[in-house]
């Protein structure tokens, strides 16, 4: 997974996360985000076809974007 940040002057009041899915851009507000994490694949479970992983004794849900 690469990230790359580039962010026009314009719209720099408002600090965000910006990743590429599928080769499409997506900003994430950083007042929304709490945590970032790096994953081995090995943290990763599946329980019915649901991928989560463990965080502090809670479970947390994974959603597949592409």
């Amino acid at each position: 997974m690469n990230f790359h940040f580039q962010l026009p002057l314009t719209l720099s009041v408002i600090r965000t996360l910006l990743v590429e899915i599928a080769g499409e851009p997506y900003a994430f507000p950083l007042s929304r985000i709490d945590q970032i994490l790096t994953l081995n694949f090995d943290d990763i479970h599946s329980v019915e076809n649901r991928q989560y992983f463990s965080l502090k004794n809670q479970n947390i849900g994974l959603v597949r974007v592409c």
